[in-house]
């Protein structure tokens, strides 16, 4: 498979083959990550809390049997350094020491970054890019048992959906916010004066940093602070590929000069004071000379960065159209993967997602007789991911296979809008909320959500 390489452990061939066919349906739901989202875990499958994560598993194991995912909360990607080389740091950061012998990471060809491990069992810590590139998901897979176990992976695929999107993470909350209610109650303290209390994340804590500059809706900057919001846009080779896409970066400018690098949330949750203290690296200062908005390097010089003026909606806003993403990711030799994520708006205030996702496999496993497909296609109406390979034996012999998946309509990719401000409102027809920043180009044909542009689609 084109994330799968022989995970030589000492648990046993049968878990050898578990956790290669886990790392098949791994793929399938990263590639549909963009709007592929599981409403709920699968029937059969219990959560717990561990070591500040959870960990999601079939409620029928036998004596004997492993079968787990465990997910940390998400972590803040470091600026400037590949995920292969934030392994160690990010496991270290979230107590995952598992393993008693390890393989150095390796990077997949989906932008994945793996490390298999022993410990009595089969392990796999997988490192996700999520979208928008600026936060990670670490996520281990603990596997020991017999053939059987394959039983369960019809129910893997909707599990790390439900992962991958964040219900994972947003069902530990609740289980904390539940065992945390009642020391909080009757404290006397504000929650405003216990974050006074708190010391300040350490400066390669990205996860902490991320979390403590973002603060509730209305208390963050004030419109009138706002000169205005600037998105630009530049050419940029993808890290570990022969592949470039444009790279879009959100600038708030505010009126006092200065101006913050990246926007990916609305301006009302940025609490100014704790982003300036505790990412002093992501401001800058801006200007307007004859209309033309210039940006301060970090050397001084100041630049001239193409991009569009974004102003805020004023009042209420309704769309009517379809909006699409498209990225690419890989390279000729390891294989290449590409999404099309699309948001469709109607005036009635409705709205729903779509993505289409497809990854092959490159000329160094066509060279060793192995070829690869797998498509993934995701709407409210329904999914379905399917998945073909073959492989080349001497003397001429070639096998091939292929397999497949449906799913019904998910209510998580439908639901209600409302533009207001900067904020994208979100209610989707699973109950779930959302407050998205967006931005529009001239003409309303392009749209920036969440630090992603969507172009009108024809």
């Amino acid at each position: 498979m084109p994330m799968s390489i022989t995970v030589r452990v000492r648990s046993g061939s049968s878990a050898r083959r578990l956790l290669s066919r886990c790392l098949a349906v791994l793929l399938g739901s990263l590639i549909g990550l963009g709007a592929a989202q599981a409403q709920s875990l699968p029937e059969g499958w219990s959560a717990r809390a561990e070591n500040n994560g959870v960990t999601l598993s079939p409620r029928d194991l036998r004596s004997g049997e492993i079968f787990e995912l465990w997910l940390p909360p998400r972590s803040a990607v470091q600026p400037g350094v590949s995920l292969q080389n934030q392994m160690q740091r990010i496991r270290q950061q979230v107590g995952a020491t598992q393993g008693t012998q390890c393989a150095p990471p390796e990077t997949g060809s989906n932008g994945e970054v793996q490390q298999k491990c022993v410990d009595g069992m089969a392990l796999l810590y997988s490192l996700l890019p999520l979208p928008g590139g600026r936060q990670t998901q670490l996520m281990l897979m603990r596997v020991k048992g017999g053939d059987d176990l394959s039983r369960h992976l019809g129910g893997m695929e909707a599990v790390l959906k439900f992962a991958l999107m964040g219900n994972a993470s947003a069902l530990l909350d609740a289980q904390q916010g539940s065992a945390n209610a009642g020391a909080s109650r009757g404290s006397g303290t504000s929650a405003r004066a216990n974050a006074r209390n708190t010391p300040d994340p350490a400066p390669d804590d990205w996860d902490a940093i991320a979390k403590a500059i973002r603060t509730a809706p209305g208390t963050g900057i004030a419109e009138s602070q706002i000169a205005n919001v600037y998105v630009v846009s530049e050419n940029r080779l993808i890290p570990g590929s022969s592949i470039s896409q444009l790279e879009h970066t959100t600038f708030l400018l505010l009126k006092d000069g200065t101006a913050y690098k990246k926007l990916v949330f609305p301006p009302d949750e940025l609490n100014l004071e704790v982003s300036r203290r505790l990412e002093g690296r992501e401001w800058t200062q801006w200007r307007n000379r004859g209309g033309v908005i210039e940006i301060r390097l970090s050397n001084g010089e100041w630049e001239d960065k193409e991009g569009w003026v974004a102003k805020p909606v004023r009042g209420e806003k309704r769309l009517n159209g379809s909006f699409t993403s498209y990225s690419m990711s890989g390279n000729m030799f390891t294989g290449s993967s590409s999404s099309q994520r699309t948001w469709t708006f109607s005036r009635d205030g409705r709205f729903e997602t779509s993505v289409y996702a497809t990854f092959g496999s490159g000329t160094l496993q066509e060279a060793g007789g192995n070829t690869n497909v797998t498509t993934s296609r995701s709407s409210a109406s329904g999914s379905a991911t399917a998945s073909s390979s073959s492989s080349s034996f001497p003397g001429g012999a070639r096998v091939g296979a292929g397999s497949g998946s449906t799913r019904g309509r998910d209510l998580a990719l439908s639901g209600a809008y409302n533009i207001k401000g900067w904020v994208l409102e979100v209610q989707r027809d699973n109950g779930a909320t959302e407050r998205r920043l967006i931005t529009f180009g001239e003409g309303e044909d392009i749209l920036d959500i969440d630090g992603d542009w969507y172009l009108v689609k024809e």
